[in-house]
């Protein structure tokens, strides 16, 4: 199920009800009138604000549809999913307009680029990619390294791409945190970034360490939380200059 909140009052005001099992993802189109979710359903669901109501369900997908998004100009749904498959849907008429095939394991987040015409998906294949959206190919293939990569975006000039993963792991004495000095410039730089993360874990975590590592063009991230036995690493990636 859904749920619309008024931000001023705190209360609920519709619930959109007619996925068959949990809701992954939502997102508004960009004129507001609309709103997109994916679920372990196997279906995108494309809802009218105002009434409440599902305009469309989109199937094609043969798993779980970990993410679905509008593109800038709300003509078009992109949607990743576990079946390994990226696709592009037609708002307007509900059908499938390509399928992007590549990525090797579970696709977990997708994005358009500013000017809609490239997409940038991250994948537990441990790769980033770029794809055409006019030909559906893939035109990069960035490999990071990293665990389970969760969530993407890339800048509004289009020129970086930043991603983070996240692992938990058990320990039974006090954690072991590796710290690499780097510029207090580029510390300072990428801080924006950890601002609002930091402050929603501060009441429920302990911060005990971050590491950050400077290769080329790529920087990579840590943040360490702890609690209890279990110590949090979340891990970030910036790529500059793609």
């Amino acid at each position: 199920m859904i749920r619309l909140w008024d931000v001023q009052s705190g209360k609920e005001i519709k619930k959109f009800e007619g996925h068959v099992d949990g809701v992954n993802s939502v997102q508004f189109s960009f004129d507001g009138q609309m709103i997109v979710s994916s679920s372990y359903d196997t279906t995108i669901a494309l809802w009218n604000v105002k009434a409440g109501e599902r305009l469309k369900e989109l199937k094609g997908h043969s798993g779980t549809v970990m993410y679905a998004t509008f593109s800038p100009d709300d003509k078009c749904v992109l949607s990743a999913s576990n079946d390994t498959t990226i696709r592009i849907w037609d708002v307007e008429s509900g059908k499938e307009l390509k399928k992007l095939e590549g990525h090797k394991k579970i696709i977990n987040n997708v994005k358009y680029s500013s000017n809609g015409q490239t997409i940038i998906s991250c994948s537990n294949d441990k790769t980033i990619r770029l794809w055409d959206v006019k030909t559906g190919y893939e035109i990069q293939n960035l490999e990071v390294y990293l665990d389970q990569i969760a969530r993407i975006d890339i800048s509004p000039d289009d020129d970086k791409i930043i991603l983070h993963s996240i692992n938990l792991y058990e320990i039974c004495n006090q954690a072991q945190i590796e710290f690499i000095e780097l510029k207090k410039q580029f510390i300072l730089c990428l801080h924006f970034f950890f601002k609002s993360l930091c402050s929603f874990l501060k009441p429920f975590l302990e911060k005990v360490g971050e590491n950050i590592l400077l290769k080329g063009n790529i920087a990579y991230m840590a943040i360490f939380y702890l609690y209890r036995n279990i110590c949090i690493r979340i891990k970030f990636l910036i790529i500059l200059k793609v």
